[in-house]
């Protein structure tokens, strides 16, 4: 993921299962959780102190890549999640006192405040022994002079790599030992005109003497990834808009929610609420170089949040906004003591992505943050803030990538 380089003895041991509250939950868990019990599948025994984890996957099916809360069953085996917004969401669990974990599986699509979860899922028992192999295939064909492979596990709600590995003159590979989890393979590629990345799908090995074969992965020319761009639309009265994104030099898109297609036509409420279940349009988007970095900040990553607060209060973003972004990107900027921060405005986005909002608002604003680990404090130029003042509908978009 972002932080790669910052980055069955028998066939169930405990199941999982979500029941409704006329079934065997408490008769007082209300309605609109996700609620659940943890039970041995032996004997059918409620297991405590089990820790599941609920998120979403907005990258690809079943990538578990944005943690959103995470509860332990109590003295009686049951967990429930609460206050959970309109979406689909994907849930998985960690005995840490056995080391058995589940595969990541779809919980379900809360629609509203009453919406009921139902599902069931088995936990496995570690094992390790395990094989994962792929072709690895990019535009021109050949051979890859050099291609490291890096196995990343989820991990507390985030992938993590645990193991890289370079195969030289090929276009395959094959890891061994790969135990019991939740994986995502990151590739990086160089031939004699240039370097590659990309990454497999999802997949979940039971950590048995098996071998899992991925589907062929295939590597595009080597960039950057603007990571979760989102764009926040304030009308002054309820309003359907048309928003349209124009990609240049390369750049295209990766993601989006809700889907993109050939634009977003979306009804936005005057506290932003847009088609009455998303608070912003979400996109990814790959850009295939680097734009010119020359004024920033450093600052620490025990302070990140404060100091990423100050710099973009002082750019104009409210106090709503900066919390999403700082809430979403502290989670991957651990890597390293320090980091220093780019930020890009407007213009120098629309090199990449320009963004067209109709009817038009009358004041419009977009930032991204462009992310490098730093072993120690350094000193670099700052850049001069000219504060964005809303003036009635306003468009807001930040953004980041790390480089």
């Amino acid at each position: 993921m972002k932080n790669i380089f910052s980055l069955l003895m028998g066939f169930a041991l405990i199941i999982m299962s979500c029941e409704s509250p006329t079934g065997n939950l408490p008769p007082d868990y209300p309605e609109g959780q996700i609620v659940g019990r943890v039970t041995d599948a032996t004997n059918d025994l409620p297991i405590t102190n089990v820790k599941v984890f609920l998120g979403r996957s907005l990258y690809m099916p079943g990538l578990f890549n944005e943690l959103i809360d995470t509860t332990s069953t109590d003295e009686f085996g049951y967990y429930s999640f609460s206050g959970i917004t309109a979406g689909t969401y994907y849930i998985y669990a960690i005995d840490s006192s056995t080391l058995s974990v589940s595969q990541i599986l779809k919980a379900g699509i809360i629609e509203n405040d009453s919406s009921q979860v139902k599902k069931n899922f088995y936990m496995h028992s570690y094992s390790t022994g395990g094989t994962v192999s792929a072709t690895v295939t990019s535009e021109n064909g050949s051979l890859f002079d050099s291609l490291t492979v890096y196995l990343l596990l989820l991990s507390n709600g985030k992938y993590s790599t645990i193991s890289s590995k370079t195969f030289y003159s090929r276009n395959d590979f094959e890891l061994y030992n790969v135990a019991t989890g939740n994986y995502l393979v990151f590739i990086s590629a160089t031939d004699s005109t240039q370097e590659y990345t990309g990454y497999s799908e999802y997949f979940f090995h039971s950590g048995e003497l098996t071998g899992i074969l991925l589907d062929d992965i295939n590597l595009s020319p080597a960039g950057l990834v603007a990571w979760k761009p989102v764009i926040y639309i304030y009308p002054e009265e309820k309003t359907t808009f048309s928003v349209q994104l124009n990609f240049s030099n390369g750049t295209k898109l990766l993601e989006s929610v809700p889907a993109y297609c050939d634009g977003w036509n979306v009804t936005v409420d005057t506290d932003g609420r847009i088609n009455e279940q998303y608070p912003y349009l979400f996109y990814d988007a790959y850009l295939p170089s680097t734009p010119d970095l020359d004024r920033g900040y450093c600052i620490a990553t025990n302070s990140l949040a404060t100091d990423l607060t100050t710099i973009l209060s002082a750019y104009g973003l409210t106090a709503a906004e900066i919390n999403d972004l700082v809430e979403y990107w502290q989670a991957y900027l651990t890597e390293y003591p320090y980091y220093l921060v780019y930020p890009i405005t407007d213009q120098s986005i629309d090199k990449y992505v320009s963004l067209a909002v109709k009817p038009e608002p009358k004041s419009q604003f977009r930032i991204w943050l462009f992310f490098k680990g730093t072993p120690q404090a350094t000193s670099i130029p700052q850049p001069t803030i000219t504060r964005f003042v809303r003036k009635r509908t306003t468009v807001v978009e930040w953004g980041g990538a790390i480089m």
